[in-house]
């Protein structure tokens, strides 16, 4: 039987943190042990023995707390099960198929680009598959698409999600632009759940300027790693 996979998040810096914490534990026992450079040596050691518990710690939330903490994301969105749900930057499904999950007659969108840099073997397929796994299958719609320009119309959506996604959109002016849109294609008092590790306090701001009825901040969650901060709000 297949079993779940929701890929790792961020190998590449995950391999670049466990690289460079070896290269700097090595060079601090050879400053030890060849020159008369103790304090320095053990201080080096220690920056790479932190770097590589960075890494682990990374590892850890990709194969297990997140798991944990997209029932918290989706607790938020507080569903009653008829509602339709739109989440940005879905991935391979992990916020999306957790709503999904306590759906009765509404139904489920994930919409994304599906890079690989930012989660491995992330594509449409796979979020498919996730969904077949945790039979969720006939509740979700996999549609690929930006969250700049959402291929939505106004007022389509009583919840949206977006995880770990919106920071990477590459400038302010564009990330602001991502929250214009969900604003956009929420219905009247809609709800929003903003999970990311970085410019939530941008998100709130542009929430509170774009109108909305109440917006404020959860968190920060250190069962994550980095940790995560929550924008939660109604249209």
């Amino acid at each position: 039987m297949k079993k779940v996979n929701y890929g790792i998040d961020a190998l590449y810096i995950i391999k670049n943190l466990v690289f460079a914490s070896i290269v700097i534990i090595f060079l601090s026992l050879i400053i030890y042990m060849q020159f008369s450079f103790g304090m320095f040596a053990i201080f080096l050691g220690i920056s790479g023995i932190i770097l590589l518990l960075k890494s682990v710690l990374m590892l850890y939330t990709s194969k297990i707390s997140k798991l944990k903490q997209r029932k918290i994301v989706v607790s938020l969105g507080q569903l009653n099960g008829d509602e339709q749900i739109l989440d940005i930057g879905c991935g391979r499904g992990l916020i999306l198929i957790e709503a999904a999950k306590q759906l009765t007659s509404g139904k489920a969108i994930g919409l994304d680009i599906w890079e690989s840099e930012d989660l491995t073997g992330n594509t449409k397929d796979a979020a498919e598959e996730n969904a077949k796994i945790e039979n969720v299958f006939n509740k979700v719609e996999f549609v690929e698409g930006d969250a700049r320009q959402l291929p939505f119309l106004a007022t389509s959506f009583d919840v949206v999600f977006s995880s770990m996604a919106l920071h990477n959109i590459p400038t302010e002016r564009e990330r602001i632009k991502a929250i214009r849109e969900i604003v956009r294609v929420l219905k009247p008092n809609g709800r929003f759940v903003i999970q990311d590790i970085k410019s939530t306090t941008l998100y709130y701001k542009v929430f509170q300027k774009a109108g909305v009825s109440e917006v404020h901040i959860e968190g920060p969650y250190f069962n994550m790693f980095p940790p995560v901060r929550i924008i939660v709000g109604r249209k």
